[in-house]
């Protein structure tokens, strides 16, 4: 490489590389190497790239010239003074192979720009930069600025794909584009059939305000007023409506409103529509929405009571809703209330109106009520609301159990027949109380009778027809769902033949030296344990001591000259009680 290059070269050399802000201080080829790290190891890209020009290529040196051997593809390497800067072409092209193609070019219209956009990514190892052209009558073409050099690790290169936008003065002006592309030898490929396209205005008009829609003078008439700012493309007005805010809009006309209008008038042969927009649209198709409006109708007829109400309850609380819709063909939805008990009022169950016919509702699983009652009421699009349905109530699953009742006693008489008292179950819905009793032999408690809820009395005159000791006695509340409390508390009641055959005796109560020394005998044979009482003066007996399988006390909680009483009585190992013995009395000596 010459390094006395002429002026014209480095011109143009500053010309490919206007992206870069460096710039040799000579055009010593340290310099041009120097450069070239400073910019990234881009710059001899620049330089190669700059051979498409002969005269160029030939003082750089880098003019090439292939063996005219058809049968053979070359493949070419430059490395410039061992910096490590290569670029290369696999596919060379010689005087016989066909010409370069350049990707093909995609041309936008835009809002006064056009923009151009081509693959990069499918042709990255065969072109280093990009030559776009702009005609303004198709046949004389001019640069985009210089050429667009993109390289792997390029922006381009990274996304696949550039971009270019161009300007316009005016919209609707033709203009014409077409693309070449340079490899990294200079060699520039065809370029693509020019494209032809105009900016076009894509802003919209102003949007149309004040809409009013009301009834007119005539059946079925509606009256559309608005205001619109002048716009100087405007072209007309179309005025859209439909039965529903978010419904399907229908055009009210098929020919454009003049841009002057500001009301319109249309008759219906059916029912009106309710909702309207009134759309501005300019010369260029854009259009502009007003607001939505909705027709003023003096409405005050409430719609048809919906009918087929039913409601169902799963096991999982959860209730099932349904009703046919109302007859009425203005209805906007319906409002569903609940209460679970009707004479209290009823409260809505959702505060949004409902637009199905279908609701699910969530009941707590604690709640004790056993049924729930829902009334239906239609409003239409005036917020008119028909009469509330006839009320209808789903069963709430009952799973509660009630609360056991209270057994205050179980007194057996002479014939040992057992009198049972208590209080009732506090559960409002019980339907039935059973009373169970368990004899010593049983295992479990057996049912012996079913008795009203408002029972709290009975006598148990068959104890089961065997010489039992004792028996046991619970009372259980039965609700209408069939839920049963746990037992009541239970009372043991021991028959008269069992008490008169294991008597206890208290045979001595003596006082030495100050305490008191009771002595008693057990008949029976079998492990028990005995419960010592003792009274002073008019007091009641209290238990003092038990002692397990002995025959005698020492009570020496006692004062000198204290008279006490004293009676004692035995609890078998299975947990019978024997009647107490005989009161014996004592004075303690001093």
């Amino acid at each position: 490489m010459s390094p006395g290059l002429p002026q014209e070269y480095a011109d143009g050399m500053r010309r490919l590389i206007y992206e870069e802000t460096y710039a040799p201080e000579s055009q010593s080829f340290s310099d041009q190497a120097a450069a070239s790290e400073a910019m990234s190891n881009k710059f001899f890209f620049y330089l190669l790239l700059s051979s498409y020009d002969p005269h160029l290529s030939e003082l750089s040196g880098l003019q090439i010239t292939l063996p005219q051997d058809v049968s053979k593809l070359f493949k070419i390497r430059v490395r410039v003074n061992g910096t490590g800067i290569m670029a290369e072409q696999n596919m060379m092209r010689t005087a016989f192979y066909t010409s370069l193609q350049s990707p093909p070019l995609e041309v936008k219209p835009g809002d006064k720009k056009i923009t151009l956009s081509w693959n990069h990514s499918n042709y990255q190892n065969q072109f280093v930069a990009y030559r776009p052209e702009r005609s303004s009558d198709g046949n004389n073409f001019e640069k985009l600025g210089p050429p667009q050099i993109f390289i792997a690790n390029s922006p381009a290169g990274k996304l696949g794909r550039i971009l270019l936008n161009d300007s316009l003065g005016e919209n609707y002006e033709a203009r014409w584009y077409r693309l070449a592309a340079y490899d990294a030898f200079g060699i520039l490929s065809d370029y693509t059939q020019p494209v032809k396209v105009t900016g076009r205005d894509m802003t919209a008009p102003a949007t149309p305000e004040n809409v009013q829609v009301n009834e007119g003078d005539d059946p079925g008439e509606i009256k559309i007023s608005w205001s619109a700012l002048p716009t100087p493309d405007l072209h007309g007005f179309q005025i859209i409506a439909s039965q529903s805010e978010t419904g399907t809009y229908q055009r009210l006309h098929q020919e454009l409103l003049p841009s002057e209008a500001r009301e319109f008038n249309f008759t219906f042969d059916t029912k009106p529509l309710l909702f309207y927009r009134v759309l501005a649209v300019d010369t260029a198709a854009n259009a502009a929405a007003s607001t939505l409006a909705y027709l003023v109708v003096y409405d005050s007829l409430p719609p048809a009571i919906p009918v087929d109400f039913k409601a169902e309850t799963d096991t999982n609380y959860v209730v099932t809703i349904k009703w046919s819709k109302s007859a009425s063909d203005d209805v906007k939805g319906y409002r569903l209330y609940k209460a679970f008990n009707p004479s209290n009022g009823f409260v809505p169950v959702s505060g949004q109106i409902l637009t199905d016919t279908l609701y699910t509702d969530s009941l707590a699983d604690d709640r004790l009520e056993k049924k729930v009652f829902y009334r239906v009421v239609a409003l239409d699009h005036h917020y008119n609301h028909s009469q509330k349905s006839e009320p209808i109530f789903a069963p709430i699953p009952d799973k509660i159990p009630p609360t056991p009742p209270l057994l205050m006693g179980a007194e057996p008489d002479n014939e040992n027949q057992v009198s049972l008292y208590w209080h009732k179950s506090s559960s409002g819905d019980v339907k039935n109380q059973v009373v169970m009793r368990r004899m010593p032999e049983d295992s479990a408690s057996t049912r012996i009778a079913s008795l009203s809820h408002s029972d709290t009395v009975f006598v148990d005159t068959d104890k089961g027809g065997g010489a039992a000791e004792y028996a046991e006695y619970y009372i259980a509340a039965i609700d209408s769902s069939g839920n049963a409390s746990l037992p009541s508390n239970g009372k043991r009641v021991l028959f008269k033949e069992a008490t008169e055959r294991l008597a206890i005796v208290l045979e001595s109560a003596q006082s030495e030296a100050g305490e008191i020394s009771l002595i008693w005998t057990y008949p029976g044979e079998d492990t028990y344990s005995v419960l010592v009482y003792r009274a002073h003066r008019d007091e009641g007996f209290k238990l003092i001591g038990r002692v397990d399988n002995a025959d005698r006390y020492i009570d020496k909680g006692v004062r000198a000259g204290n008279e006490y009483r004293y009676k004692v009585g035995a609890i078998k190992a299975n947990g019978l009680r024997t009647a107490l013995s005989e009161v014996l009395r004592v004075t303690v000596e001093p």
